[in-house]
């Protein structure tokens, strides 16, 4: 999409702050994750689409292209920052973890 260059910067930025915030931090027990998230149910996500001219079909058709088969739910991202308390998650620490549904793998198929 255009006009998405200030929100692909902060992405990346977050990404960079988090791997820096994984080796300040090791000595202080602190794991620094980085969680993105895919397409989430919201007020929010409804509003965007709501403004696009196919607005009708627009949450219809964005759900069927996802792998998952639905949109991310709160409870979803709860249960997966839950799990990332557990002590195995430390292992994760300066990485990332996506809970995108599957629409990634979808974008990366369609660009090839």
């Amino acid at each position: 999409s255009r006009g998405i260059a200030p929100y692909a910067v902060c992405k990346a930025a977050l990404r960079a702050y988090v791997r820096s915030l994984a080796l300040d931090s090791s000595t202080s027990g602190l794991v620094a994750i980085d969680i993105e998230l895919g397409a989430t149910e919201s007020p929010k996500l409804r509003e965007g689409l709501a403004r696009r001219p196919e607005s009708g079909s627009a949450l219809t058709d964005l759900v069927g292209r996802l792998p998952a088969g639905t949109l991310i739910t709160s409870e979803d991202v709860v249960s997966l920052v839950r799990w990332l308390l557990e002590p195995a998650a430390n292992h994760l620490t300066g990485g990332s973890v996506e809970m995108s549904g599957g629409i990634h793998a979808v974008l990366a198929s369609e660009w090839g």
